[in-house]
């Protein structure tokens, strides 16, 4: 056998970002829902090793072969997976699946290929896509419980934000996804009424843990977001939230000047429809307007409520159908 092992840095310039990554002294921190990388290579196997994951429960990520996708769980004794491949070029997609505020480095990549076969290599690195999706928001973006079951509590087993609406609206679209989401919070205050983190102040950050400042010079074609749910929580008022409503998309409008902004909303409730329908009208002539998209709230007879009553694959499925042919009629 013959064997290449990258290095992180190595790893990082090669690949396909998948959402927002960082290159950090401990490898490449993936710390976002559906955050990774992909890369293409010629071998016959590879083994991904991660740093020690520290937390109550597993990390799961999904690694794709050709698009084939294998679900892995690494906690602080498992930080090793090994993808067995017929020799060839392949492109190798990892991917984070549960949140949590725990960091996931990646800290090598090793390719094998057989004596009579060429030497592992790196490849060039996957086309990125013409369109670019960027989705802020809470557990309905990041996919919580989509595959659990009703009466089951939250297991980090019972997330998969491949499956959830903004990946599937993105893939609908052939766009690439970029997911920016934390469960329990929301534009003025968080489900448990607490103000640490909101979305309009972690939107900005590269990396979750590091808190580092994003880049924004990417171009990207939408902005959605999908925020409100947990602000109705917390016991947000009308007049606070179309305050910290308008305050974050004017902030949004500074930072991409030439994305249409969406605002998805419903899935768990309307709370804040009034609010929204009454600020689109009000930002409608401004350079900072933006579209209010109102969806159906997800329904147990149709199975589309999974683990603590978010949406579930199949309410995923639907709302990312409804959003992908509004987004699609903007284009």
């Amino acid at each position: 056998m013959k064997f290449l092992t990258v290095t992180p840095k190595e790893l990082f310039s090669s690949c396909k970002q998948m959402g927002r990554i960082t290159l950090a002294d401990d490898g490449i921190l993936c710390d976002w829902s559906a955050s990774g990388f992909s890369v293409n290579v010629r071998a016959n196997g590879a083994v991904l090793d991660f740093a020690p994951y520290h937390a109550d429960q597993p990390v799961y990520i999904a690694v794709c072969v050709d698009g084939l996708k294998q679900i892995h769980a690494l906690s602080d004794c498992v930080t090793r997976v090994v993808v067995p491949m017929v020799y060839g070029a392949h492109t190798v997609t990892v991917l984070r699946l549960s949140e949590g505020a725990s960091p996931l480095y990646c800290t090598s990549l090793r390719l094998s290929s057989p004596f009579g076969g060429e030497a592992p290599a790196l490849l060039t690195p996957p086309e990125k896509k013409s369109r670019r999706v960027v989705f802020f928001g809470d557990s309905i973006t990041c996919g919580f419980g989509n595959t659990g079951e009703t009466t089951s509590p939250y297991l980090t087993s019972e997330q998969d934000p491949t499956e959830a609406y903004a990946w599937k609206c993105a893939e609908l679209l052939d766009a690439d996804a970029e997911l920016v989401s934390i469960s329990g919070q929301g534009i003025v205050r968080n489900c448990n009424g607490a103000i640490d983190t909101p979305i309009p102040t972690f939107f900005g950050w590269q990396s979750r843990h590091l808190r580092t400042p994003h880049d924004f010079s990417c171009d990207v074609d939408f902005v959605v977001i999908n925020a409100g749910t947990n602000d109705n929580g917390g016991g947000v008022t009308d007049e606070e939230f179309h305050d910290g409503a308008k305050a974050f998309l004017l902030d949004l409008r500074a930072h991409y000047p030439t994305a249409k902004i969406v605002w998805y909303y419903g899935l768990m409730g309307l709370r804040y429809d009034a609010v929204l329908r009454a600020l689109e009208e009000e930002l409608s002539e401004t350079a900072s307007s933006f579209t209010y998209l109102p969806v159906r709230q997800i329904t147990y007879d149709a199975g589309e409520i999974g683990a603590v009553w978010h949406p579930s694959v199949e309410g995923d499925v639907r709302g990312a159908a409804e959003l992908a042919a509004a987004l699609y009629r903007m284009m």
